[in-house]
């Protein structure tokens, strides 16, 4: 199949995709869109497979392309399945990782605010990211610790204090693109499973990483999710029960304002 025909049915998959799961949408028109490439040395990143994440990315897309033309960054999504698990896709961020001076990936559920300010000025170099657990029980940490070093054929301790370093919203500089490096063998089905490995690989090199601090990762899941909305810039709808609806009402509440 040649590039002309499959296009065309990337466009109606997706747009059955997101009429099923969103009627907040409304008509849906193809919105999959060629890399915005500006010769810049910065890069906002996201990962959709498969109808729900298309969907999900329908919502989000324009904010994070807006985000990266205000950063003068270029902006990437990667939309074609690779990998037999969807979080697997994410290893595929080493090399791209490598050809910029910056990297910010973030999660196709994550709605960016026009407020935000640069992240990459902030974190000129190293890693940022957001620790889970000041926030949430870290016990699931605890657990799949072991099952994902089993999994691995190697025997790492959690360090302590115990850190979640959510894989949501990522910035790295180049030099630090390995953190993407991806298991030699298989992890456990577990959706946390991915972000156990990158953090053992950021422990392993003895990596610093650097909060990337509340507002820029601020998760449903938080019990303070609603009551931080006002200062939220990045909004991460990780393990909503109904993300597409929450996610259509707060673009929208964001718009007004």
């Amino acid at each position: 199949m040649t590039a002309s025909t499959a296009q065309p049915r990337r466009y109606r998959e997706q747009q059955a995709a997101v009429a099923a799961l969103c009627p907040l949408l409304g008509p849906y028109r193809p919105v999959v869109e060629p890399p915005r490439f500006r010769g810049s040395k910065r890069l906002v990143v996201t990962i959709a497979t498969g109808a729900t994440h298309w969907a999900l990315l329908a919502l989000t897309r324009r904010t994070m392309q807006d985000y990266a033309e205000r950063c003068d960054a270029d902006f990437l999504e990667l939309t074609n399945v690779t990998q037999d698990w969807p979080l697997y896709e994410k290893y595929r961020l080493r090399t791209i990782a490598e050809r910029y001076s910056q990297t910010l990936f973030l999660d196709a559920d994550c709605l960016v605010r026009r407020t935000c300010p640069d992240l990459f000025q902030r974190f000129p170099s190293g890693v940022a990211m957001r620790d889970d657990a000041p926030h949430w029980n870290a016990d699931w940490m605890r657990t799949r610790w072991p099952e994902v070093m089993s999994s691995q054929g190697v025997a790492r301790s959690l360090s302590q204090p115990i850190r979640a370093w959510n894989t949501g919203v990522v910035l790295c500089d180049r030099d630090h693109a390995f953190l993407w490096e991806p298991p030699e063998c298989p992890l456990p089905n577990a959706h946390e499973a991915e972000q156990v490995w990158v953090q053992a690989t950021l422990q392993d090199r003895l990596v610093a990483v650097q909060d990337i601090g509340p507002g820029f990762n601020d998760q449903y899941y938080y019990p303070t999710f609603r009551q931080t909305l006002p200062q939220t810039q990045i909004a991460h709808f990780a393990v909503c029960p109904d993300r597409l609806n929450e996610i259509a009402k707060l673009k929208a509440e964001w718009c007004q304002s």
